[in-house]
């Protein structure tokens, strides 16, 4: 069982999945506002016998935005796997119906030369 879990997806049903990954004493993170709203139904005892901790965070600082990038470009987190397209920018219009369409996970758009 896992001691944190941070959701990122903007999805009720992996959020309570992912609640039943955690272990006693376990943290919940929600790094993600669900739209269109939703209601999460939620066991109190769950919470309670488990001695779980739902947590939400929305914001950062710069100085975040700093570091996540060094560990981005030092390999310490990889993202690749996280890019579901890599668009040239002539086809941004594209990458904005995946996004719409809610077809992606990640939609990059390259700004010089063709997506490769």
């Amino acid at each position: 069982m896992a001691d944190a879990v941070v959701v990122t997806v903007p999805n009720t049903s992996v959020v309570s999945s992912s609640i039943d990954l955690l272990g006693k004493q376990g943290k919940l993170n929600i790094f993600a506002g669900i739209y269109p709203q939703d209601t999460l139904v939620i066991d109190p005892n769950i919470i309670h016998y488990g001695e779980i901790c739902l947590l939400g965070s929305a914001d950062s600082t710069s100085s975040d935005f700093v570091d996540a990038l060094a560990m981005i470009e030092s390999g310490q987190v990889k993202t690749e796997t996280l890019i579901s397209d890599l668009l040239p920018l002539e086809e941004l219009d594209k990458g904005f119906k995946i996004v719409n369409d809610r077809g992606g996970l990640k939609i990059m758009c390259e700004l010089a030369g063709d997506a490769t």
